[in-house]
């Protein structure tokens, strides 16, 4: 298996008015972005995507959400929500793919019998952009009223005003596949060693570093595809579809989000299309990395994998300009897929 292999993927969704802000008075306000051109754009966080894709894992897949509890403050202070300590990334795929901070794990005691406390980090293995808007927001608002459960009630209705935005959005998706289901490369356990004695040091070992089976870690990301693949997200009332429409990625040997700069739309005669230049430059681009203490040439074209959307693509035929294959997104997506269970060693076929 070649060492510090990643996925990354962008992907271009439609969808309507994804995340609100904090509002005023009666109007509720979507998150919106400049940019130096003066136009607005919308956007959906990351947390917000980060929440659709763990609750959607949670249904679709049976992923264990982490036990999460409130440590009091020092001295009265508000108290910090956070991982139980007991928390593993071998029982919670949650927390294996999106991380944790627990600031209070017992790892010793005192002389006097007091608890050592340690606080442990565990960064995102699995990191995700806000989706932003390819289309600029031009303040369109909707009035709200109540009408009809007053005229029930006999009562005044109340009013409200909602900003709406229906635009694509794009956002990037990467995974570090050497780090799932592992803790040996986390310094915040690891350094534990240093400092705890031979019997301490086995327990938290024991405890928290406890591997993950390479089966196990390439379902945990093929899951996370397959939730990408059907992804939603409710908001108010509304349940958005966030299925791709265009995607493009690989699993490289260079963890950099290769296209989350290069996907860009135009539009012609009111339908959309991708820009096919900067997506072409990439994938023909010479990468090097280094492996067995030689510099080895990126094969990026034949690593790279693009979905599209029939008939919703305007230049959909000529995209096959810059790849051998245009597939669906769909299709794009189980070819991913298939590349991790190459990476885990994982025979064809597998469910897993």
């Amino acid at each position: 298996m070649t060492n510090k292999m990643g996925l990354t993927a962008t992907i271009v969704v439609e969808a309507q008015s994804l995340n609100y802000d904090e509002g005023y008075r009666n109007l509720s306000v979507l998150k919106k972005l400049r940019r130096a051109s003066g136009e607005v754009f919308t956007y959906a966080s990351r947390q917000s995507l980060r929440y659709s894709i763990v609750k959607q894992g949670h249904e679709q897949f049976g992923w264990k959400l982490v036990d999460v509890h409130k440590k009091a403050g020092r001295a009265g202070g508000e108290g910090v929500l956070q991982a139980v300590p007991d928390s593993s990334i071998t029982r919670s795929e949650e927390i294996d793919l999106f991380g944790y901070m627990k600031t209070d794990v017992v790892v010793g005691k005192t002389k006097d019998g007091k608890n050592i406390e340690e606080t442990l980090t565990r960064p995102a293995v699995v990191r995700v952009t806000p989706a932003i808007s390819l289309e600029p927001f031009f303040s369109d608002v909707e009035f709200l009223n109540s009408k009809w459960f007053a005229d029930r009630a006999n009562a005044e209705p109340n009013i409200a005003n909602i900003e709406q935005h229906r635009s694509l959005y794009k956002y990037t998706v990467t995974a570090d596949l050497d780090r799932i289901g592992s803790e040996i490369w986390n310094d915040s356990i690891s350094n534990l060693e240093k400092n705890l004695k031979n019997e301490e040091w086995e327990i938290i070992k024991k405890k928290y570093m406890e591997p993950v089976s390479d089966t196990d870690k390439a379902q945990r990301i093929v899951e996370l595809l397959e939730v990408i693949k059907t992804l939603y997200r409710d908001i108010r009332g509304r349940r958005e579809d966030l299925k791709p429409l265009f995607i493009v990625g690989g699993v490289y040997e260079i963890k950099n989000p290769f296209f989350m700069n290069a996907v860009k739309v135009k539009w012609e005669k009111n339908e959309p299309l991708i820009v096919i230049e900067p997506l072409e430059q990439i994938i023909n681009a010479q990468y090097q990395y280094k492996e067995n203490d030689k510099l080895q040439a990126l094969d990026m074209k034949a690593k790279t994998v693009v979905g599209a959307r029939r008939d919703f693509w305007k230049n959909y035929d000529v995209l096959s300009t810059i790849i051998d294959k245009v597939h669906s997104p769909e299709e794009a997506i189980d070819d991913l897929g298939q590349k991790v269970k190459d990476y885990y060693g994982v025979k064809r076929g597998s469910k897993s």
